[in-house]
């Protein structure tokens, strides 16, 4: 287990530079205003991807061995990188010129420090997130630890960008332009938003329908066929009329309706009609990666793209594990009050009503095993929470509406 947690370390370190070095990529080689295009198309290709490597990964596992889900990706990576080097122009550095200097002067340069307190620094602030009510209780000292250790080392991360780094690995300078701190926000927010969602329904449509986790999942589909679709119009938008702030106002306001619908409609019997409300979240979400890249490059320096857009691209993964504990977090505080409060009026109450709520919290197949009259209340019990849960992501986009609101409007040459 500890090589494959080691090998997904690697990879994921590659993998996050790979984005931001090809959205840094596109912003040198296309004019601005064609910029959100070229992401849409991005967007696509690596949704395309996302969502042929589940079932693939899993027919090779099934087929000739898990192994293979990790050998394959070999010649896949090699021919991507053998394709870069033929086909990329040699970019240069912004001074014109690529330094000559000895590969340790060249290392002297990099903000190891800097990198290593502000990743520590978020993990140690994003973990107990992620266990917390899970693997541990809330109220367990590890929560509270983490938490002050997180503190403890972004500040030092602060100390050391403000006195210390030649090069910062993330000038905080940046944070003094309100469209950058709010670009940020509409990116964590958003995808807080979709990540709560796509947490919450496929277990929706295993508790309400008894779903199997094929087609729970595949109800999830909606919403990626939107993502695709937002990017792609929000990215012909702005090529057409330059402006980014209308879709970024647009997809808040279309986020909204969704969440708002899924808390309103979804009672527990819903058909397919009604399963496709989440489709305008995963629009809105589109929408909006494309058109706040597209803002946060016009909002700085060109000097700055770089860590501008790591920047940007480091909002995702906090805003998913934020969105999933804020959602997992309602769920598991409205849930079992319900059900306690549901359980009562059938005269159901100690001992007894404990060892239901553990087993209706712990697996979706008790619903299979409990008595119907029981099974009913711990389904409007889950619905219950559900709605709560929607209620995180209505909040996000609120923010995300807000934030754009906030944002100011220019019109982008060609």
């Amino acid at each position: 287990m500890w090589q494959v947690i080691v090998g997904r370390v690697i990879s994921g370190s590659g993998g996050a530079g790979l984005m931001s070095l090809a959205a840094v990529i596109i912003t040198d080689l296309a004019p601005l205003r064609d910029v959100a295009s070229w992401q849409s198309y991005l967007n696509v290709v690596a949704t395309v991807g996302r969502s042929l490597g589940g079932p693939v990964g899993g027919f090779l596992a099934d087929t000739i061995g898990w192994r293979w889900s990790f050998f394959g990706q070999a010649p896949i990576f090699i021919f991507a990188m053998i394709l870069c080097a033929l086909v990329l122009p040699s970019l240069t550095t912004r001074q014109g010129q690529i330094d000559a200097g000895s590969m340790k002067a060249k290392l002297a340069r990099i903000d190891f420090l800097g990198a290593i307190f502000l990743g520590s620094g978020i993990l140690s602030l994003l973990l107990p997130l992620r266990i917390a009510g899970q693997e541990v209780p809330w109220t367990s000292p590890i929560v509270l630890s983490l938490l002050i250790i997180g503190a403890v080392l972004l500040t030092l991360f602060i100390v050391t960008e403000m006195r210390w780094a030649k090069e910062p690995i993330f000038p905080l300078r940046l944070l003094r332009n309100r469209d950058v701190v709010f670009s940020y926000l509409i990116m964590g927010c958003q995808t807080a938003a979709q990540v709560g969602m796509m947490f919450a329904v496929p277990l929706y449509f295993q508790v309400t329908q008894r779903s199997s986790s094929t087609v729970a999942g595949a109800h999830l589909m909606p919403a990626v066929i939107g993502n695709t679709i937002g990017g792609l119009l929000t990215g012909a938008w702005i090529r057409r009329t330059g402006y980014f702030k209308a879709p970024l106002v647009f997809a808040g306001v279309v986020s909204f309706v969704c969440y708002a619908l899924m808390i309103l409609r979804w009672k527990g019997e819903t058909d397919w009609a009604e399963s496709l409300y989440i489709f305008p979240g995963g629009f809105g979400t589109g929408m909006s990666l494309n058109a706040v890249f597209v803002a946060l490059q016009a909002a700085i320096n060109p000097m700055d793209r770089a860590v501008a857009a790591s920047g940007l691209y480091l909002t995702i993964p906090i805003g998913s594990i934020l969105g999933m504990a804020g959602c997992n977090a309602v769920m598991q505080g409205i849930m079992p009050a319900e059900l306690a409060s549901s359980l009562r009026s059938l005269g159901i109450e100690g001992i007894e009503a404990e060892k239901i709520i553990k087993q209706a919290t712990a697996r979706v197949d008790y619903l299979d095993e409990a008595p119907k009259q029981v099974a009913r209340v711990v389904v409007r019990a889950y619905v219950r929470g559900f709605e709560f849960s929607h209620g995180v992501s209505l909040l996000c986009s609120v923010m995300a509406t807000t934030a754009a609101l906030l944002m100011r409007n220019k019109k982008l040459g060609r």
